[in-house]
């Protein structure tokens, strides 16, 4: 697959507002500048991003955020995604009308005193080749910049007619590049091409895929603290003898599956296990930090004595908050499990099947909350058939469509498993 683009431009600025020229000159965004970026983060909210670039303006940032809030995406500010500077133009309300028209119409400021045609050239294929030495094939890119630069982007990357395409712009009434407009376009072994020409946010029509995706998700064999019985979440321990045991009984389970790819925590446990697994597959391992254990704070490690037992279950039953032991809430994990589905939900395909392989709180969360239940309703749920509700090296398959993620089978040990 390609990689495939967002171009943002910023919000409405009061420079814009004012009709004062802004290239690198700066002002904040008006309150429908801040509309017009949520506007758009709500369209895009459907939409996975690998990772995110932006130009360091104050009024690219601002918007950045507000397209990137609640998501855990490294966003990377880069100087040549700055906007060009104009020259004598900047900051002010141009009386001399041919001298700008001439400047945007060529994208060449060299005769206001700003930056030269050529030099934008330059500096746009530059900062794209940047871009893409950072990414790799499949990623899905964010780029937050500004107006010309977009124009840029489609005249020197995309290689379009810009004369025609203002033409178009000018027939159909519509503005080249409007505040927080959104440009589509893909990469494919080198080959650039327009997905989506400038337009705003509610002229975008991005509807999911209908696809179903076979997720099989397999608990981390047993570890030493396991062993110990020690609070284990962000903390870390090996596998034990016993833990690898397991870990093979669950390659044997699943040594007939195709796995388009594996979703596998940053824990070296997981990893482990996750190696074990796959063994016999030519399968991509993707290390995920959204598939961490939760973080139980400062009673990571400790031994699970009554006291300690008597705490967890009070977080527990406080909706899984260990904010007062500086650790994760229940809504931080909900919020790590979404990341994670939309990017399996965009990087597969309909009748994939995927291999998770994380741990026992965030797989006991993510089906407590499908049961419409808790963690200890679901202790008191498994309880009533027979099993528990999690088990080391156990298997739980899930399916992935455009409705969401349901449940299909609640995690049984590898044996169990291998035997049905």
């Amino acid at each position: 697959m390609s990689r495939l683009f967002y171009f943002v431009r910023h919000g409405q600025t009061y420079f814009n507002l004012r009709l004062q020229l802004q290239g690198r000159c700066d002002s904040p965004l008006t309150p429908l500048g801040i509309q017009q970026a949520e506007k758009s983060a709500k369209v895009l909210s459907g939409q996975f991003f690998d990772c995110a670039f932006a130009s360091p303006a104050g009024r690219v940032r601002e918007t950045a955020d507000i397209l990137l809030k609640n998501r855990q995406v490294k966003l990377t500010y880069l100087e040549d995604l700055q906007e060009p500077n104009f020259g004598i133009m900047e900051g002010r309300q141009v009386e001399d009308q041919d001298l700008m028209q001439k400047c945007f119409g060529s994208l060449d400021f060299e005769q206001a005193g700003g930056e030269g045609k050529e030099e934008l050239r330059l500096r746009t294929e530059k900062v794209f080749q940047e871009i893409l030495s950072q990414t790799k094939k499949n990623d899905r890119i964010l780029i937050v910049s500004h107006g010309i630069m977009s124009m840029a982007f489609m005249s020197y990357i995309l290689k379009l007619d810009m004369l025609a395409y203002r033409q178009a712009c000018l027939d159909e009434g519509r503005v080249f590049m409007p505040n927080a407009g959104i440009l589509i376009f893909q990469e494919d072994h080198g080959k650039v091409s327009l997905i989506q020409k400038p337009c705003e946010a509610k002229d975008l029509c991005l509807p999911k895929k209908d696809k179903t995706i076979d997720i099989f998700y397999v608990r981390h064999g047993q570890t030493l603290f396991n062993l110990r019985h020690q609070v284990q979440g962000r903390s870390d321990a090996p596998l034990t003898d016993l833990g690898i045991e397991q870990a093979i009984q669950a390659q044997q389970a699943l040594k007939n599956k195709q796995f388009s790819k594996a979703y596998v925590s940053y824990a070296k446990r997981a990893v482990d296990t996750a190696k074990i697994v796959l063994a016999g597959h030519d399968t991509e391992i993707s290390i995920e930090k959204n598939l961490q254990e939760m973080n139980f704070g400062d009673l990571e490690g400790r031994l699970v004595d009554e006291a300690i037992l008597k705490e967890l279950y009070a977080c527990h039953q406080n909706q899984e908050n260990f904010l007062n032991h500086q650790g994760e809430n229940l809504g931080a994990v909900k919020t790590r499990w979404q990341s994670i589905l939309e990017k399996v939900y965009f990087e597969n395909q309909d009748g994939d099947q995927v291999l998770f392989v994380g741990h026992g709180t965030m797989y006991a969360i993510m089906v407590a909350y499908l049961l419409k239940t808790d963690r200890l309703g679901l202790e008191a749920y498994c309880k009533q058939r027979g099993q528990q509700y999690s088990y080391n090296g156990g298997i739980a398959r899930f399916q992935l469509n455009k409705d969401g993620i349901h449940l299909v089978q609640l995690m049984q040990d590898p044996k169990t498993y291998l035997h049905e």
